[in-house]
């Protein structure tokens, strides 16, 4: 679930397999391992970036972003940013099957223990 005018992208590129060049096109399915993504705010011209990484399996963590000096220089708070960023990352980890571990601070609540 996406509050507002959101958007999920996720995107996986196959690649040919003589090459190994990016196939857009190939019409083959795949099964793809997720290990990374990012949750991305455009503000203006500018992307946002907040990062999130598996730490085991399926078990994620907030990893880095933009910094804070680069998203206040837009007219942003970042602690906000980073709160719907986080909000929205354990969305769709849960979606997924995963469990969240957020940053301390984030008003996301971890109900699991220490993991990996």
């Amino acid at each position: 679930m996406l509050l507002g005018d959101k958007t999920l992208w996720l995107l996986s590129i196959a690649r040919d397999r003589d090459t190994g060049e990016p196939n857009f096109f190939a019409t083959v399915s795949y099964l793809v391992e997720l290990s990374d993504f990012h949750v991305t705010f455009q503000i203006g011209l500018e992307r946002i970036h907040f990062y999130y990484h598996e730490r085991s399996e399926n078990a994620w963590k907030a990893a880095g972003h933009t910094s804070g000096r680069e998203i206040r220089r837009l007219g942003v708070e970042p602690a906000q940013l980073r709160a719907q960023a986080d909000m929205a990352a354990a969305l769709f980890i849960a979606a997924v099957g995963g469990v969240y571990h957020p940053r301390r601070g984030s008003g996301v609540r971890d109900e699991t223990g220490p993991t990996g």
